[in-house]
């Protein structure tokens, strides 16, 4: 398995992983992690036009964005994906989203990928903090945010009902420029 950098060549395969991600969500062995039910995300020419227009953007634009996948052979199978913010005042800030496909959770993936995209942050010098929400049902995936010394930030306590079940949606955050470091 080999993380790297995406490139926009590669933009089919990465969209298929990440339609392949989305729609196991809530499905065993994955947590609950967004809102859409299994089977219901599709790719569509909006979507694809969406990505390459975000990746084409140089850092510092509004909704720049900046993708580290894991391939194995020739499939994505896992990605860290950072977001500049739509706001130019916000620049400063970026938003992350992670992914790893079910068959291949456990086993050291999102510590990569996470390790992957925080280290190129940190290396820009205009990125100071790295923001993300994450569902309090997806453990998983706080306990690795806070390896990597993300911190709480906020709770919004009911922010969803999925299936009769509440759920609350947690903030978090990371701030990158000269301070992180994997604890524990």
């Amino acid at each position: 398995m080999n993380i790297k950098p995406f490139e926009i060549e590669s933009l089919d395969t990465f969209l298929n992983h990440y339609e392949k991600t989305l729609n196991e969500s809530g499905v065993t062995p994955m947590p609950l992690f967004n809102l859409y039910e299994p089977g219901e995300f599709k790719i569509n020419d909006q979507v694809r036009e969406a990505f390459s227009n975000r990746f084409s953007r140089s850092l510092g634009e509004v909704s720049w964005e900046k993708i580290f996948v894991c391939w194995d052979d020739d499939e994505i199978i896992g990605h860290a994906l950072l977001r500049g913010h739509r706001n130019k005042f916000r620049l400063h800030r970026s938003t992350l989203m992670m992914g790893v496909e079910a068959e291949h959770i456990s086993k050291g993936l999102g510590t990569k990928l996470l390790r992957s995209i925080i280290d190129w942050a940190e290396k820009q010098n205009t990125i100071e903090y790295i923001d993300l929400s994450v569902f309090s049902v997806n453990i998983p995936a706080i306990k690795l945010y806070k390896k990597f010394n993300f911190t709480e930030k906020c709770t919004v306590r009911d922010a969803y009902r999925i299936d009769r079940k509440v759920i609350d949606e947690v903030f978090m955050e990371l701030k990158i420029i000269g301070t992180c470091s994997i604890s524990g």
